[in-house]
């Protein structure tokens, strides 16, 4: 086993399991001698934590004064690994409701190398409450669709991340459960392998020790891909109003499609690079005007095309030259989103 991994267990009021858990980590013989940091996010009764100082001696605990998030308290941990244990490669991360065990935790640390991030991945059967196993597939699904990344389970807390990697999401704005979220979907532009590890599903009844707040948590996640559909679904309306008007009254009817839809697209253009810059990527990126300037010619000019094409096959009318728009926008809807997250606002 790599000797040069920390773990770091976030806890919020944690109760009993996280005496077990530590207890646990302790006694096995190949995770006793590894750094391990619990990081305290803002609990009021101290008790479970003075019970740890007592009997761990080298047991690190960060104390936040105030909650900070989940997010915020595995940015404390991975501060300080990264300030004060050099010779650390990894670090690895469970949660401290007694969702993990120790047996999976050395899985993932056995899986661990200094170039990919680990994931402890649960299988969510019909055992799983719906409530869990439908939020986790559908978040799984936008992933996959808007990143091209297949994660089996997108909310797991075990984990064993690079340093290297660790040092950047320190960067991210999240502070709460999206934190985690976004260290998936940044993992593929970082040049990130993601190596996923089966672990056990453990749920007790209710789950009465996560702090995961179902709809406030859910709505942060989901934003990141609203964001995005808004703006394109507004700048699609836009295009399309334009379309229809450039169409009817200015264009003749010889090749109007092509022209039109060029036009439109000039006008909704620029609306949804504003939008996207400020709102959606949170002006992350370098030269991004040029970039989507490149991106919207050739759009532009493969929407164009491809709707001239189709409204001559079909010898259409306006009304079903607009349907033919539409659906060859919904086309390159997801080409758009994949340029302009992975090369214009990628941050790099």
């Amino acid at each position: 086993m790599n000797n040069k991994i920390a773990i770091l267990i976030p806890a919020c009021e944690p109760d009993r399991h996280l005496l077990s858990l530590v207890a646990e980590i302790e006694g096995e013989q190949n995770l006793k001698y590894l750094p391990l940091i619990v990081v305290d996010d803002g609990t009021k009764e101290q008790t479970i934590f003075d019970q740890l100082h007592a009997k761990y001696s080298q047991l690190v605990i960060l104390h936040h004064a105030q909650n900070k998030g989940k997010g915020g308290a595995l940015k404390t941990g991975f501060n300080y690994i990264i300030e004060n244990m050099p010779e650390v490669a990894g670090i690895a991360t469970l949660d401290a409701d007694g969702q993990h065990k120790v047996a999976d935790l050395k899985k993932c640390l056995a899986a661990f190398r200094p170039d990919e991030l680990v994931l402890g991945v649960r299988n969510f059967n019909q055992d799983v409450p719906c409530r869990s196993r439908f939020g986790n597939q559908l978040t799984s699904f936008l992933v996959k669709k808007t990143t091209g990344s297949d994660f089996q389970d997108t909310q797991t807390g075990l984990r064993v991340i690079p340093v290297s990697y660790a040092q950047k999401c320190l960067a991210f704005p999240a502070n709460d459960y999206a934190f985690e979220f976004d260290m998936l979907l940044a993992a593929k532009e970082n040049g990130l392998a993601v190596k996923q590890v089966t672990i056990s599903t453990v749920y007790e009844e209710g789950n009465p020790t996560s702090h995961f707040h179902v709809l406030r948590d859910s709505c942060k996640i989901y934003w990141r891909f609203a964001k995005f559909a808004i703006s394109s679904l507004s700048s699609a309306a836009i295009d399309l109003a334009a379309f229809v008007l450039l169409a009817r009254f200015l264009f003749p009817a010889n090749h109007q499609a092509f022209w039109a839809v060029l036009s439109a697209r000039l006008v909704s253009g620029s609306y949804n690079y504003l939008l996207n810059r400020h709102l959606v990527f949170a002006k992350a990126g370098q030269h991004t005007v040029l970039k989507y300037i490149g991106l919207a010619v050739i759009q532009a000019g493969l929407a164009a095309a491809l709707t001239e094409m189709l409204v001559t096959a079909f010898s259409a009318s306006l009304n079903l030259e607009t349907v033919l728009k539409v659906l060859v926008d919904l086309v390159l809807f997801v080409f758009s989103y994949q340029v302009q997250k992975r090369w214009i606002f990628n941050g790099n």
